[in-house]
């Protein structure tokens, strides 16, 4: 799989808290086109006026070894409740929800997932177990990588609405995917997302359930 390719397609973050928020700013300010999800019930409460103005200030010391910064106001191209205009064409998902919201999300996402997405989901916490199994329970042939994280690769606290504190940006994180096979390919891919630009070291994880549990 071509990295490059994959993330010159639009990129669908998936959660509208403060993380997902956060996702949504850093790569459209590296020059990404971004999709930011949030389910209907939520979205009034989590990105309120967002979803009208579709900015994001994303500021904060953001700590890190590499004295690395990336702040301003990310003006997003696509914030929606649809999951479906969300994810058509996107090439890479970035899931960013707490895991007690992954099966709702997963439900929306599942019938418009298409060939050739790769799925990263922040923090793992199991998700990638629960979307291959909730996948095969529903008879989705799709053919995407699914893979997540060990952590959130920000400390982040929404300050308004609209308005992030990014205090941290993390130093390490652990991934892998299901099935194993997978992996190194959704590290190359992965690698080179905002998120993780000079600031983090990326190590592979001996299983994604080694992932979940660390």
């Amino acid at each position: 799989m071509d990295a490059s390719r994959v993330l010159r397609k639009p990129v669908a973050v998936l959660g509208g808290g403060a993380c997902g928020q956060a996702f949504a700013a850093d790569f459209t300010l590296a020059g990404h086109k971004v999709r930011l999800y949030e389910l209907p019930e939520f979205a009034p409460t989590t990105l309120k006026e967002v979803l009208i103005t579709h900015e994001i200030e994303f500021g904060g010391a953001q700590d890190n070894c590499k004295w690395f910064r990336r702040a301003g106001l990310a003006k997003v191209d696509v914030v929606t409740t649809e999951i479906s205009e969300a994810l058509k064409g996107a090439g890479l998902v970035i899931v960013a929800i707490p895991a007690k919201g992954h099966e709702p999300f997963f439900e929306r996402m599942i019938p418009y997932l298409e060939d050739g997405q790769i799925v990263s989901i922040f923090p793992d916490n199991f998700g990638s177990l629960m979307l291959r199994n909730m996948m095969r329970g529903n008879g989705c042939t799709s053919d995407i990588i699914v893979g997540g994280w060990s952590s959130m690769p920000y400390v982040v606290r929404a300050m308004g609405v609209g308005k992030l504190d990014c205090m941290i940006r993390a130093r390490e994180l652990i991934g892998d995917t299901l099935p194993s096979r997978d992996g190194d390919t959704f590290l190359r891919v992965l690698k080179e997302i905002p998120a993780f630009d000079g600031t983090m070291a990326i190590k592979r994880g001996d299983t994604i359930i080694g992932v979940d549990l660390s």
